[in-house]
């Protein structure tokens, strides 16, 4: 066998490997691992809100890349569904919300990602935002959240919809 052919056989055996992955991945999970999913999701969507929160006005085209990203692990969050008696269904907006903020139910959450974001973009030159309380941060975060399970549940998460509901909560 020469080494195009063993390159091909390689190339669809990885291709099948992928297809059954998907198909496994799209397969009902019980309701636990779909929120232990989530809540694994939960910390980098969080960290990219409070960025925005934060630093959105200054970072307007960073902004986008934030809402893709942000886009994107919400549709992973939903991709899966949940085995339940009698119907599996998707995580409703409720179970979403629930989750997503499972590790964040307090503006005493916020501390510690705010303070790297602060840390970090203090370094690179931008204005501080201490004068930002941790309760006005938290807020905008639960807001936002809510208004993004909302057009989760909806189908109506697009890049720009996520970037339009984060404008709004930017709060410096």
């Amino acid at each position: 066998m020469n080494l195009k052919e063993l390159l091909e056989q390689m190339d669809e055996c990885l291709f099948q490997l992928k297809e059954q992955a998907i198909y496994l991945y799209e397969m009902s999970q019980p309701q636990g691992k779909v929120r232990d999913n989530i809540r694994n999701l939960s910390s980098e969507i969080a960290d990219h809100l409070i960025k925005a929160i934060l630093y959105g006005k200054e970072e307007h085209d960073t902004l986008h890349h934030w809402s893709h990203e942000i886009n994107n692990w919400l549709k992973q969050c939903v991709k899966t569904k949940i085995k339940r008696h009698g119907k599996d269904t998707y995580p409703t907006k409720e179970e979403l919300f629930k989750w997503l903020t499972d590790y964040y139910s307090s503006e005493d959450d916020m501390e510690g990602i705010r303070n790297v974001w602060e840390h970090e973009y203090t370094y690179q030159g931008h204005t501080s935002r201490e004068y930002l309380t941790n309760t006005e941060i938290y807020n905008s975060f639960i807001s936002i959240l809510k208004e993004l399970c909302d057009a989760v549940e909806n189908n109506s998460n697009t890049d720009d919809k996520v970037q339009e509901v984060l404008e709004r909560y930017i709060l410096a």
